[in-house]
């Protein structure tokens, strides 16, 4: 895996050797960064679930001003904070946060943060996809954009205070898109 575009473009990604990561796939992260465009350069962005951190490192290589990077396990964390000091990246340009989902998300919200982007890629098979868009509701700046990676076989939740906008599928995976506002 490497990174796809950017002033990292080619950098191999080998965070989280042996580890129960789902990398989100070369074509769907690449598919994912061509529908963000430019709107990716000095965004604040939240990679929850982090896992490998690929998208957030994507976000870091396309000029992103700030990643958050959340993950339940610190060794990942650790792992994902070698790699971005190995590239040479400022340590103020990202932060990694360890704890569950409803922990990491409540924790920011709590802290006012907002984003521009968010990208959630939860377990498919751990039943976190309602949850997780609920919070981040709160997260989510006046224009921002989540997206959340699916099993192709999930429906996409409905979430009160969240308009689903898209949804791509690449192979077994479907990624669905949301902005603030009415369900329709």
């Amino acid at each position: 895996m490497r990174v796809i575009a950017g002033k990292l473009k080619g950098r191999r990604l080998d965070v989280c050797q042996g580890s129960e990561a789902r990398p989100t796939s070369d074509k769907a992260r690449g598919a994912l960064f061509s529908i963000l465009g430019n709107s990716i350069v000095d965004a604040c962005v939240l990679d929850a679930f982090a896992g490998s951190g690929a998208v957030g490192i994507e976000a870091i290589s396309r000029q992103a001003a700030k990643v958050v990077f959340c993950d339940n396990d610190p060794q990942t964390l650790r792992s994902i904070a070698q790699v971005l000091t190995r590239f040479g990246v400022e340590a103020s340009v990202y932060q990694t946060f360890a704890g569950n989902f409803q922990h990491c998300l409540s924790q920011l919200a709590r802290e006012k943060r907002t984003f521009d982007f968010v990208f959630l890629d939860p377990p498919y098979d751990g039943g976190y996809n309602q949850a997780a868009l609920e919070l981040c509701v709160p997260l989510l700046a006046a224009d921002g954009l989540v997206a959340l990676e699916h099993d192709i076989t999930q429906d996409a939740p409905t979430v009160e205070g969240l308009r689903r906008v898209d949804q791509r599928k690449y192979g077994r995976s479907a990624m669905s898109f949301y902005r603030l506002g009415v369900s329709e």
